[in-house]
Parts: C-alpha cells; structure tokens; sequence
C-alpha cells in the first residue's frame, strides 16, 4: 500500500486530488526524500573524516534543518536536468544512472559541505568530507535518485522523467561520451 493509497481509503479520492496539489504535501514529500537518504552520510562524517558520535549527530541534525529546506529546489533542478537529459522513465538503466550521478555532484556536493559549517568541522575536514562525497557520487547519486522516485510514487506524485511524448528539448548530435541518445 502506498500512502497516497491510505490517504484515500481516509478522506476520499477528491480531497486527496486536492492535497496532491498543494504545495505542502509536496513540500513535506521532497523534505522527507531528501532526510531519509541523507542518513547514510553520517557513514561518512564518522569513518572517513573521523567525527565523533557528538558532531556527527550535529552534522545530522544541521542536514535535517538544511534538508528540509533545499530539499523542494533540489527536486526541481532533478527535475530541470532530467528534463533536458531527456531522461524518460523507460530510459536504459545506464542513462539514469549517469543522470542521477551527475545531479548528486553538482547539487547534493555543494548542499554538503554547508550543512558541515556549524558542525565545528575544520575547513580541511570539510573539503576532505565534500571531495569523499564526489568520490562516492557513482555510488550514492542512483540509489538517492531512487529514494527520491520512491517517496514520490508513494505520496502519489509525479516522477523526475520527462514525458515519453516530450520533444521539448532540440536533438543532439550524438558522440562517444554523449549518454543522452540512450533511450
């Protein structure tokens, strides 16, 4: 069951339609993405940069606040850059995969290192944890692109994929390291 599922044995298909289009719902979708993925950081913050248990839940508990607000821009620039990748949901794996490899990089990277700022973490400390976690982006950016479909299948909302009709975007000349004619 899906909680877009419960919520309509609850209040009814109609009012969930109408809640499905509020920006809160989604809101509270996005934050909730991006919070439950962003656990498995704390990995990182304890065995590569070597933060105690102390600062790591303070790097945790910054996240969360850092999370909840970026979390609705960072989906909307998942969105953009899927979009003009042309990334459909019937996509090859491999397309996907680079897509959500790329996003991670240049949005989850950047989001990281501030959420070390009021950590205590020293500038050296910080680069070393943001540089892991580009490092680390062939590994996380899938499975936090899929963390992200997946909350949003469950709260009813639509996917990253651009339409299979959409045509939006001008056509490309493909090349030996242009993913974006995978289909």
């Amino acid at each position: 069951m899906t909680i877009v599922g419960g919520l309509e044995k609850i209040i009814g298909k109609e009012m969930t339609g109408k809640l499905k289009n509020n920006w809160a719902y989604k809101f509270c979708a996005d934050a909730i993405a991006m919070n439950v993925f962003s656990l498995a950081y704390a990995i990182n913050e304890k065995l590569i940069m070597g933060m105690s248990w102390g600062d790591t839940g303070k790097a945790r508990l910054a996240a969360a606040v850092g999370n909840t607000i970026t979390a609705t821009p960072y989906r909307i620039y998942r969105d953009w850059t899927m979009k003009k990748l042309k990334v459909k949901e019937t996509s090859h794996w491999l397309k996907k995969y680079l897509a959500d490899v790329l996003i991670f990089v240049t949005g989850q990277t950047p989001l990281y290192f501030l959420y070390l700022l009021p950590t205590g973490a020293n500038f050296e400390d910080m680069l070393k944890g943001a540089t892991t976690l580009t490092l680390i982006a062939p590994l996380a950016g899938r499975p936090q692109g899929a963390t992200y479909d997946y909350v949003r299948d469950q709260f009813g909302l639509k996917s990253a994929y651009a339409k299979d009709s959409d045509t939006s975007s001008t056509p490309q000349t493909p090349s030996t390291t242009d993913v974006s004619n995978i289909t």
